[in-house]
């Protein structure tokens, strides 16, 4: 299990601008609004798949456009 907080946020948005080759374009925008969700509620726990139960309801999300 591990945090995801604004710093791994900037980390995360730099290596897209750099590395990123699948044309979605400035990742800006998508780090102010994560950066703002976790300022109002807090880093977010990453779980490895192992550490997922079985049963557990998983509900993908994207952003796009």
């Amino acid at each position: 299990m591990r945090k995801i907080g604004i710093q791994q946020i900037e980390d995360i948005a730099l290596g897209a601008s750099l590395l990123g080759a699948g044309g979605g374009g400035d990742p800006y925008i998508g780090k102010l609004m994560a950066i703002g969700a976790v300022r109002e509620c807090g880093e977010v726990t990453l779980l490895s798949p192992e550490e997922v139960p079985d049963d557990a309801l998983i509900m993908p999300i994207a952003m796009m456009g």
